[in-house]
Parts: structure tokens; C-alpha cells; sequence
């Protein structure tokens, strides 16, 4: 009877076998590698997809941006210039009403463009406040008042430093009979008018004079219909 004996395998076997092993391991390699170099395609081709996609968003929000701005100050020109004609008519018998009325359009249109459009609050609020002057001195009944406190208070809220806009507020309330409110409104125009225009004396010092002569007024219990400086845009 023949005992099973266990052949060990031969040098030449054990060097066939690492062959085999070392091509497997260098196929593996050559896998990932291919693989490694798929997803690096796929996320070169993805990234540029996302860059290009955020390229147009940009270019479609600027150009929206720019678009809305330039819609807003064509807007804000047209109130102007019927703030303008409204202003020249205050004291002619055919009077402002219509012109001030076509002003609050185009400057409710200006805001429609920009909500955060200070310069246009302001001027609404000038053409309510000038509709509220006319109107009063004419005893006709009238809710301007509440509108040019309302635009007014906005567009310091959005403009800090707008001394005109202090100016104009302290006034409609000393036009209101309201002195408490109107002295505090007017001391801040005062304020930031002696700090924003520090170089342009004649600027600071007409309505700087103006506020310190509604305040004399005001501690003399003196009505009177005053009317502040024409803004700036109103040539």
C-alpha cells in the first residue's frame, strides 16, 4: 500500500504564481486608474456645467439689476421735472394739484423699480408735502399730511444722513401744529447738516437758516406757512 505524499510545489510554480499575482495587482491598478480618470471627467464636465449655469444666472441678474436702476431714474426724472411745473404753479389759480398728482405717479413707479430707493421716498414725500401745504392754505380737506410723514420717516430710515429730509419732516409737523415733534426733527437736520456739508457753506447755511427760523416760530407760537429750500434736484 503507497502512502499519499504531499508534493511541494516547485520554484518554477511559486514564480508562475507571483507572475500571476503581480499582473492581477497591475490590472486592478489599471482599473482604478480608469475609473480615478472617469470621475475626474465626469467632475470637470460637472463643474463647468455649474460655472457656466452660475455665468448666465449673473449675467441675467445684472442685467435685470441694471435694467431696474435705469427704469427707476428715468421714472425719478419724470417726477422731477412735474414736481418742477407743480412748484411754479403753487400760488396760479389753475394750481399744482394735477402736476403734484402725475409727480406721485412716476415717483410710485421709481420705488416700484427699487424699494429701497431713498431719493424717490423723499421726493414723494416733498410732492405730499407741498400738496398738504397748498391744500391747507386752501382749506381744502386733505390726508397729504399722513403720506409726506410717511415717505419722509422712510427715506431717512433707508438715507441716515438726509438733512433735508429732517428739514422737511420738522416743518410738516410745525405746518401740523405739532412743535414737540417738529424742534427734535429739525435740530437733526441741523446736525448732520453742519457735518455732511462742511464744504459747501451756501448749501449748508440756506437750510441750516431756514430750520433755525422755523424753530423761532415755534418758540414765538407763530404760524405761518413756510416752506423749505426746493430740493436740490429742482433746478
Amino acid at each position: 500500500m503507497e502512502d499519499n505524499q504531499n508534493v511541494s510545489p516547485s520554484p518554477e510554480d511559486d514564480l508562475h504564481e507571483e507572475d500571476k499575482a503581480g499582473e492581477q495587482i497591475l490590472n486592478d491598478l489599471k482599473d482604478f486608474g480608469a475609473k480615478q480618470k472617469e470621475a475626474e471627467k465626469k467632475t470637470r464636465i460637472i463643474t463647468l456645467s455649474v460655472i457656466a449655469v452660475l455665468v448666465i444666472a449673473a449675467c441675467w441678474f445684472g442685467d435685470r439689476i441694471i435694467r431696474r436702476e435705469t427704469l427707476g431714474k428715468a421714472r425719478l426724472s419724470e417726477g422731477i421735472g412735474e414736481l418742477a411745473v407743480g412748484l411754479r404753479l403753487f400760488a396760479h389759480p389753475s394750481g399744482p394739484t394735477s402736476n403734484f398728482a402725475c409727480a406721485i405717479k412716476s415717483f410710485d413707479m421709481a420705488i416700484s423699480q427699487d424699494k429701497s430707493f431713498a431719493d424717490a421716498y423723499y421726493l414723494r414725500g416733498v410732492t405730499y408735502f407741498y400738496m398738504y401745504a397748498y391744500e391747507k392754505n386752501k382749506g381744502i380737506s386733505t390726508t397729504a399730511d399722513r403720506e409726506a410723514e410717511t415717505d419722509l420717516t422712510r427715506s431717512i430710515k433707508l438715507k441716515r444722513n438726509y438733512p433735508e429730509a429732517y428739514i422737511y419732516l420738522g416743518t410738516l409737523y410745525y405746518l401740523k401744529s405739532m412743535p414737540a415733534r417738529a424742534t427734535p426733527e429739525l435740530d437733526k437736520g441741523i446736525k448732520v447738516a453742519n457735518k455732511i456739508w462742511k464744504n459747501s457753506t451756501t448749501k449748508r447755511e440756506r437750510w441750516i437758516n431756514f430750520a433755525v427760523s422755523v424753530k423761532e416760530k415755534i418758540k414765538n407760537n407763530q404760524n405761518a406757512l413756510l416752506l423749505p429750500p426746493y430740493p436740490e434736484e429742482i433746478k
